[in-house]
């Protein structure tokens, strides 16, 4: 699962860079820079200053929310994988968004495929963010290893609070690559 690719960065290593934001944390870091990423499933966001006062999409959609006449409220005791999916696309301002992607690699790496001219030209690559990555280590594994096939420079941003299993794999991946 993930939850954005952002194109053309140039602060997470060298050159121009695309960054695979990967879903799944073990940590609660206070100082994260990306929270809606802790979670390994989708997650539900809200931003309450875009809530049109009118409008009940959301609640039409999910009996884990209410309106109250100035706000919603969200019952995230009761909210599920099936209640979240279900508000996909509802809000019209996107007030309340679903955070995560299923992680289809064939996908993901025709994506970030399509930056690679960026990349050859400015000695940049692919950069795999979180979350903590590794979490994932088998799906960024097999997309590294493609990626450096095709002439990509590859990095990874972690912490490596991951068992050790998950990480064997890939530095083996590493050190044959």
């Amino acid at each position: 699962m993930y939850f954005n690719i952002q194109r053309f960065s140039t602060h997470d290593g060298d050159g121009i860079r695309s960054i695979l934001f990967l879903k799944g944390c073990s940590l609660a870091c206070p100082w994260c820079q990306n929270p809606e990423s802790r979670s390994p499933k989708h997650s539900l966001l809200f931003d309450e200053r875009s809530c049109l006062e009118q409008c009940t999409s959301c609640v039409d959609v999910c009996p884990s929310i209410e309106r109250t006449k100035d706000t919603i409220t969200i019952n995230r005791q009761t909210l599920d994988e099936a209640q979240i999916i279900a508000l996909k696309n509802v809000c019209p301002t996107q007030a309340l968004s679903v955070c995560g992607e299923e992680a289809k690699e064939g996908v993901l790496i025709d994506t970030l495929m399509k930056d690679k001219p960026f990349y050859d030209q400015s000695g940049g690559g692919v950069t795999f963010s979180g979350g903590e990555p590794l979490m994932q280590s088998d799906l960024v594994t097999s997309i590294a290893t493609e990626l450096q096939q095709q002439g990509v420079n590859t990095a990874i941003e972690t912490c490596m609070h991951v068992p050790w299993k998950m990480l064997n794999k890939l530095r083996l991946t590493l050190i044959a690559g």
